[in-house]
């Protein structure tokens, strides 16, 4: 029993003393210095894995081409492998098409109406439209009633004066150097626009009578810009025609 307590404490202290020289611990007396161990060393990969292959995506149906036929014996060459595949029951792959790259049909396999009639045609004549007809004013009937006495507004362009003369039709009278002569006078009939006008006569005043003849036309109230005749001292317009 003795002996088993002395083994006991000899483990107890050897394994104190074990402790601290792990822990850095020196006893008294002694310099220790503890190296910690080293790392373990990674082995690198003997060779970098390739990257995964991404199939590639089909194309859209829309832009696969038709191959063109083959010529002459390559198309009789093809045609007999067809069918000898077809007989052996291989499977042969056939390439999609898209339907817009099919081709046409035939105009005689086009069905016919039955009954033997033409179907009718579309497209019709198209008569040009007539061109619409342009506006046009209203023309106001020329109605004229005579008159017997016309009455003229006389200016003096070189001073200025104004005076007025009553002719008769058929009559003259001589203002300052001219003679003047009515041959008609007109007026608008009742229920119209109210307008006058004056055949007139304008002639140089000469004792012999036989001077040059300035004005001969119509005189008219509405437009009294034709009442200026020529050089002459005196410019006339119509006042009215009674």
């Amino acid at each position: 029993m003795r002996r088993l307590i002395l083994a006991s404490a000899a483990t107890l202290i050897g394994g104190a003393a074990l402790a601290q020289t792990m822990l850095g611990q020196s006893l008294p007396g002694q310099n220790t210095v503890v190296v910690p161990p080293a790392p373990p060393v990674v082995a690198a990969p003997a060779s970098v894995p390739a990257a995964p292959t991404v199939p590639a995506p089909a194309p859209p149906p829309g832009l696969v081409q038709t191959p063109f036929p083959p010529s002459g014996s390559e198309a009789d060459t093809s045609s007999g492998d067809a069918n000898a595949g077809v007989g052996a029951g291989s499977t042969s792959q056939t390439q999609a098409v898209s339907p817009s790259a099919g081709p046409l049909p035939s105009v005689n396999n086009v069905a016919q109406p039955s009954g033997g009639t033409t179907p009718p045609s579309s497209s019709t004549a198209v008569t040009p439209a007539q061109p619409a007809p342009a506006d046009v004013a209203p023309v106001p009937a020329n109605n004229w009633v005579s008159g017997k006495t016309a009455e003229l507004g006389v200016l003096n362009k070189v001073d200025g004066s104004t005076s007025t003369l009553s002719i008769p039709v058929g009559g003259q009278a001589v203002s300052g150097d001219l003679t003047v002569s009515v041959q008609a006078c007109m007026v608008r009939p009742p229920g119209a626009l109210p307008d006058a006008a004056i055949f007139v006569t304008l002639q140089e005043n000469t004792p012999q009578g036989d001077g040059n003849q300035i004005y001969r036309g119509w005189m008219v109230r509405s437009a009294p810009g034709a009442t200026d005749v020529g050089d002459a001292d005196e410019a006339f317009r119509v006042i009215a025609c009674s």
